[in-house]
């Protein structure tokens, strides 16, 4: 038997990267009073041409530099003339999924540009590079995520009651949950475990059920085929017509139009 000294056992953390999507288009047209969505960005701009727009600053996006904007970032867009533009969409496990609302920017490396060079021609190339094409749209995630710094990350709530009620939330969005079956899990009482809620995540329960309900629609709509109608059910509305009047009060945008929006 053979003993390594001086080997810790570490707890090795495997983050959680969802790729959603990647491409590569050449824009003519970007002009979005609003592109926020529950999900990470990446952008770089081969050429310039494209500006971002956040609590009524302009960004203007420029070659040599990659932006990266956090889950449920409100911005604009918009362009000045067409430019060619490279994005992904992904999601992440905590802690990164506690991000504060923030564009990132910082400068790409001679190793960044290999990458999307390499993404691209294997995006190109159909679906019998998907193997090779994934591992490198995630090491760009990685490289990305790299980059937050260390003050932005929140671990998670710090009640372990509230995360047990988030994940049991996020298991039953489709179901009617009311406070009372919340707090039935804890053998609290309704209003004190409210509290609790609130305390921990900064909006009430029920509040808090709206914004995933919306949050999960807002994938379908973006990256599934289903109809309107199937993703109301799916996420927990009765019907159609109060699924588009909750989506539109939360995110000043019909679902219809939501599902146009690209990039």
């Amino acid at each position: 038997m053979h003993v390594f000294a001086g080997i810790e056992n570490i707890n090795y953390y495997n983050p959680e990267i969802n790729i959603l999507y990647c491409g590569f288009d050449k824009l003519e047209k970007w002009d979005f009073p609003n592109l926020g969505a529950p999900f990470w960005r990446i952008y770089y701009n081969f050429s310039e041409g494209g500006v971002v727009i956040r609590n009524k600053k302009e960004l203007k996006m420029v070659p040599g530099k990659i932006y990266m904007i956090s889950p449920d970032t409100e911005y604009g867009a918009r362009l000045n003339r067409p430019f060619e533009h490279f994005y992904i969409h992904f999601q992440t496990a905590s802690p990164y999924n506690f991000c504060p609302d923030k564009i990132y920017v910082f400068d790409v490396k001679e190793e960044d540009l290999k990458l999307i060079e390499e993404i691209c021609k294997f995006r190109q190339a159909g679906s019998e590079h998907r193997r090779e094409l994934s591992l490198r749209i995630l090491a760009m995630c990685l490289r990305g995520i790299l980059e937050i710094p260390e003050n932005d990350l929140k671990k998670s709530y710090s009640d372990r009651r509230v995360i047990r009620a988030v994940e049991f939330i996020e298991k039953n969005l489709r179901k009617a949950i009311s406070n009372d079956d919340l707090a039935k899990l804890f053998g609290m009482n309704r209003n004190a475990f409210a509290k609790i809620f609130r305390e921990n995540v900064g909006v009430s329960p029920q509040k808090f059920i709206a914004q995933r309900r919306i949050q999960q629609a807002c994938l379908l709509l973006r990256f599934s085929d289903l109809t309107i109608d199937e993703i109301a059910e799916m996420t927990g509305f009765c019907d159609r017509y109060y699924f588009t009047r909750v989506f539109t009060q939360q995110r000043n945008i019909p679902p219809a139009a939501f599902r146009r929006l690209a990039h």
